[in-house]
């Protein structure tokens, strides 16, 4: 139509645009009506989009790389769509249930299942294109899942090189609030361990929560893992968890059953070594944290219940009882990335049981843990430190084996447990710093401190030696490398048997206080430093340094015999704590306060009485110092010995001894001075002994502040005098004595010592000058084992002055001379056997001049030999030249000795030695023998002298002679008498002189004697006649058979006149029978 009305036809162009418009409207209005109504029909129900979805199936999940088919594929069953957009808005989400979802692998086998999965997508973000995941819930899930051996997780089926996951994909997560999973079963081939897990069932509530502004989430999750291999290995989890009261955070509340860690010791190897159940309970706090949109674990508490079972820890497995712990974790999140860590153990308990004794409670341990660690960081920390504190109450010291970690300074531990075999520990405290620069994996031990205390220890200080019984103790733990330990209150037994002590049996040494140290905690091996002090007994103490184990006294034995007296020892023994010690590994000090001691054997077989010493020894030497009582004498002594090997001229031992000697102490020590000796003398011995064993001893006696008054030689105070003398010896015996030597006034005596192997000891002097007395001596003394030895004694003087030992020195004072009350004869010159046998002796002496009375002429050229065989003298011979010639000699004979004296001039022998000086001429014998078979040994001999005169003879002699004019013709000389005969026969026993037969007188008198004299009892008893007219007088006597009868007495006279002379020596009564001369004969006998 146009404008005027009329109908005109319309151009073809025009109708080509209107259908390019209207299929423009249809296109984007038809997906727009399409979605319309699909919203339309899904605001009705859900919808069957399984149609829809099926030709995209399967989906890719993992590629098989180029041109290759896919490794993985996920299909599914049917899919639903849900919207309730008329009920809940047009923004309400959009909900996709999927229902048999199945991943399948390379061989197109199903590998996971999902029974369902209800998948909530965000309306909006649908409508912009994307995909927005708002909730995920899924039932019913089987996964199969692998961990590779480089620890990466994916699905349980081998996936080539070149596979690739498929790329879904943008899904934007940031508004997921919920996520459930229900019935889920998992399945964990777990190649890096090689075990297989199943968690069954899982099942998870969680949802998106906040706190300032940060977010976090809640629920509950409750999970079961057990291995396939072992059912034993099962562990349950259950978590919830709301937000906190106060809205800063969210705490998670973790609960799992008792679960023994060894069942999992697949996944880590350090879980072996706990084998009792532990169930953990804990809260995990969440809190805000700089650079993060997420709560993130701020703190966490943990407890733990450990149930009977064992454990290992550093190298020792323990039996525990049961146990608990409560540990907190607190952590700062810094803006700088870093967590600090802050762990608090407020608690660790553990009952643990001695596996001997697992019923004993009392033998148990109860321990006590707690402390605290910091970190810079959580994960990575630069520092780390803290300090560990451990409480025991109580432990028996033989269950410390089951406690002491194996690890924890192994050597102390085993010399701990296996030398402190009784005893108990208490109140053990122990403080342990942990540090570290390294992280946490350098975390090492810092430094320890604590102690403990103990009493009743039995402690085996150096096995096989007695243990120290009933100590007491405390414990420091002073550092990581010592610990220290004090005692007292202990004893010590001592075995005294072969010790060189004197006695058997035990002893008992008390000990403390003293200490112990173990040193080199962190090293391999330890060291134990014992000190102690022991105070007991010298015998015990002594009996202790002898013990073989300590290779003091028992490898150098000292030759003191019997000691005894108190002493208190300090012992220092450094030892490492193994089992194969050597002397070598060992150092041994000690000192002992020695008291009032009694030593025997210490000097030349003599004792110490009373002695206080100071004795310090090592297994490198020993040395004691003091002062006592030796041999009587108050001295001053100092010893030394080297224990270590020394070069043959290298000094092994020595000793030092000083004494001053006095009147008093000479007496105590058994030396009766009188008054030969006063003030004093000083007495110093020195002794060497070196490493070939060769040894001297130089002795010195300084006498100058003596007063010394002998009968051979005296000396005044103040004037110098000494004695010197040096012994040789080898191995300990003496070799050679040289350097004898003692000088003074009036005084030079040298010489030396002979000692030969296999030979009689000689003792050689050189020279002598002893006062008057010069020249030179020997003594030999007997052979040691070889019987029938003598003393031998020769002396070779030019001048031998014994007048002082005759006569007594002329300056002291004449004692008033006692009433004399016998003459007793020396046994050794009668021969009378007496006691057992004694030592046989021999003198042997030559004298030019010997002087034995200043007012007598000395004796010239003297050779005297006299030889004791130990019962009685048995030979003897003198020899004298001047004043007058005498001899003597005495020789065995068959059971005797015969005796023989012989004095060739009489009168002049009687002259010169001023006894008679009025006798001329004279030959006098006495001989005789001694019947030995008899112990007496009597005397039985006859005294013979020829013709002497008597110069001046009494007149009552002369008248008498004169009687007879014979005897007045024969007299040449009115006032001499000549005595022509002289014979007495004697015999001697007992003591007993007895005369018998005595006859003497010329042809003009004549005498007889008989009689006994009493030596023992200084009385005498003799009787006689006197024969007139003797040559004419005897005769009748002589006449055969009946001479007896005129003459009774033998060369006696018809007629005589009798005497008698009787009582003490001293005093004699004589009486004469004048009338006897008018009874001749055998009527003298009568009347």
């Amino acid at each position: 139509m146009t404008s005027n009305g009329q109908d005109t036809t319309r151009p073809r162009r025009t109708k080509t645009r209107r259908f390019l418009v209207y299929g423009a409207y249809a296109m984007v209005g038809l997906p727009l009506v399409g979605t319309a109504l699909l919203f339309a029909r899904m605001a009705l129900g859900p919808i069957n989009v399984t149609p829809l979805v099926r030709p995209f199936l399967p989906v890719t999940v993992i590629s098989g790389g180029k041109k290759q088919p896919p490794v993985a594929t996920l299909g599914l069953s049917r899919a639903y769509l849900e919207w309730n957009g008329v009920r809940d808005g047009f923004t309400s989400p959009l909900m996709l249930v999927l229902q048999n979802i199945a991943v399948k692998g390379p061989d197109r086998t199903v590998v996971d299942t999902v029974h369902e999965a209800h998948v909530t997508l965000d309306t909006l973000a649908l409508v912009h294109g994307g995909i927005a995941l708002r909730a995920v819930e899924l039932e019913g899930v089987n996964l199969a899942l692998r961990r590779g051996k480089n620890g990466a997780v994916g699905f349980d089926f081998d996936t080539p090189p070149s596979a690739g996951a498929s790329d879904s994909g943008s899904v934007d997560t940031a508004g997921l609030d919920r996520a459930v999973i229900s019935h889920a079963i998992v399945r964990m081939n777990d190649q890096l361990t090689g075990t297989h897990w199943v968690a069954s069932p899982l099942d998870a509530t969680l949802h998106m929560a906040s706190a300032q502004g940060k977010k976090g989430l809640t629920g509950s999750v409750q999970f079961a893992v057990t291995g396939e291999e072992n059912p034993d290995c099962h562990i349950e989890v259950k978590a919830n968890s709301l937000p906190d009261s106060d809205g800063k955070g969210i705490t998670w509340h973790l609960v799992t059953n008792a679960v023994k860690p060894s069942s999992f010791s697949h996944i880590s190897h350090d879980l072996q070594h706990i084998r009792t159940p532990i169930a953990v309970t804990s809260d995990v706090n969440f809190l805000p944290a700089p650079g993060s949109d997420w709560l993130m674990p701020g703190a966490m508490d943990l407890h733990a219940d450990a149930q009977s079972g064992k454990v290992t820890a550093a190298g020792a497995r323990y039996f525990l009882n049961g146990g608990s712990a409560n540990i907190t974790l607190r952590l700062d999140h810094l803006k700088d990335g870093s967590t600090p860590a802050h762990i608090i153990v407020h608690n660790i308990t553990a009952n643990l049981r001695n596996p001997d004794l697992p019923e004993d409670e009392t033998r148990g341990l109860n321990l006590a843990v707690s402390g605290q660690v910091d970190a810079t960081d959580l994960i990575n920390p630069t520092t780390v430190s803290g300090q560990v504190i451990a409480d025991i109450p109580q432990v028996y010291f033989p269950d410390l084996i089951y406690y002491w970690p194996d690890k924890a300074a192994k050597g102390g531990k085993k010399w701990v447990t296996k030398n402190i075999t009784d005893g108990v520990a208490y109140n053990l405290h122990t403080v342990v710093s942990l540090s570290s620069k390294t992280g946490w994996n350098g975390v090492d031990v810092s430094n320890i401190a604590g102690g403990l205390d103990a009493k009743g220890l039995t402690i085996h200080w150096l096995r096989p030696i007695s243990p120290l019984r009933g100590m007491d103790a405390h414990m420091d733990v002073d550092g990581l490398d010592k610990l220290s330990i004090k005692f007292d209150h202990g004893y010590q037994l001592v075995d005294r048997t072969g010790k060189n002590v004197g006695q058997n049996g035990t002893g008992r040494i008390a000990a403390g206080p003293g200490s112990m140290d173990i040193v080199g905690l962190t090293k391999k091996d330890q060291t134990g430093i014992i000190n102690t002090q022991l105070d007991g007994m010298l015998q015990d103490v002594m009996a202790l340094l002898a013990e073989p184990r300590l290779h003091l006294l028992s490898r150098h034995p000292l030759d003191i015999r019997n000691p005894r007296g108190r002493a208190k020892l300090q012992l220092m023994l450094s030892l490492p704590l193994k089992d194969d010690v050597s002397i070598d590994d060992m150092e041994i000090k000690g000192h002992a306060d020695i008291t009032q001691a009694s030593l025997d054997n210490v000097v030349a077989g003599r004792g110490v009485r009373r002695a206080d010493i100071k004795l310090d020894a090592t297994a490198d030497g020993l040395s004691l110092a003091g002062h006592g009582v030796l041999g009587g004498l108050p001295s001053n002594i100092s010893y030394s010995t080297d224990f270590r090997h020394v070069p043959p001229t290298g000094l092994l031992e020595q000793a030092h001894l000083t004494s001053r000697i006095t009147p008093q102490t000479a007496t105590a020590a058994g030396f009766a001075t009188g008054d030969h000796f006063g003030g004093s003398a000083d007495a110093v011995v020195d002794y060497r002994q070196y490493g070939d064993h060769h040894g001297l001893v130089d002795i010195n006696l300084n006498l100058r502040n003596s007063q010394i008054r002998i009968p051979l030689w005296h000396k005044a105070p103040g004037r110098a005098a000494q004695a010197n003398a040096t012994l040789g010896l080898k191995n300990g015996q003496i070799v050679a004595v040289d350097r004898i030597l003692a000088t003074g006034p009036d005084l030079d005596v040298r010489g030396k010592a002979r000692l030969r192997p296999n030979h009689a000891p000689q003792l050689i002097i050189s020279s002598f000058r002893v006062a008057n007395s010069t020249g030179h001596a020997m003594l030999e003394l007997p052979q040691k084992g070889v019987t029938g030895s003598v003393i031998h004694v020769g002396v070779y003087a030019d001048m031998l002055d014994l007048s002082p030992l005759v006569t007594g020195d002329p300056s002291d004072p004449k004692p008033a001379q006692p009433a004399s009350t016998g003459y007793h004869v020396p046994e050794a010159a009668t021969g009378k056997l007496h006691g057992p046998p004694g030592t046989a002796w021999a003198i042997d002496l030559t004298a030019n001049t010997l002087r034995y009375n200043p007012d007598k002429p000395s004796l010239k050229a003297v050779k005297a030999y006299f030889e004791d065989n130990g019962q009685r003298l048995e030979k003897m011979y003198f020899a004298m030249h001047g004043p007058t010639p005498v001899s003597m000699t005495l020789t065995p004979k068959g059971a005797g000795r015969d005796l023989r004296v012989s004095i060739p001039d009489m009168g002049a022998f009687l002259s010169d030695f001023n006894i008679l000086p009025d006798i001329e001429g004279g030959h006098a014998v006495l001989s005789g023998s001694f019947d030995d078979t008899e112990a007496s040994a009597p005397f039985n001999g006859r005294i013979t002298v020829t013709p002497f005169v008597l110069k001046k003879a009494p007149t009552a002699l002369r008248m008498a002679r004169n009687i007879s004019f014979y005897g007045w013709l024969a007299a040449h000389k009115t006032s001499e008498f000549m005595v022509t005969h002289l014979v007495l026969p004697v015999t001697f026993k007992d003591g007993v002189l007895n005369i018998h037969d005595g006859r003497t007188g010329n042809n003009a008198l004549g005498a007889t004697l008989e009689g006994d004299v009493n030596l023992d009892k200084n009385s005498i008893d003799l009787h006689g006649t006197v024969v007139p007219i003797f040559a004419i007088n005897k005769l009748p006597g002589k006449l055969p058979g009946i001479g007896w009868m005129f003459s009774p007495e033998k060369d006696g006279g018809l007629v005589a006149v009798t005497f008698g002379v009787a009582g003490q020596m001293n005093n004699p009564s004589l009486h004469v029978n004048p009338y006897s001369i008018f009874l001749p004969g055998a009527l003298r006998r009568i009347f």
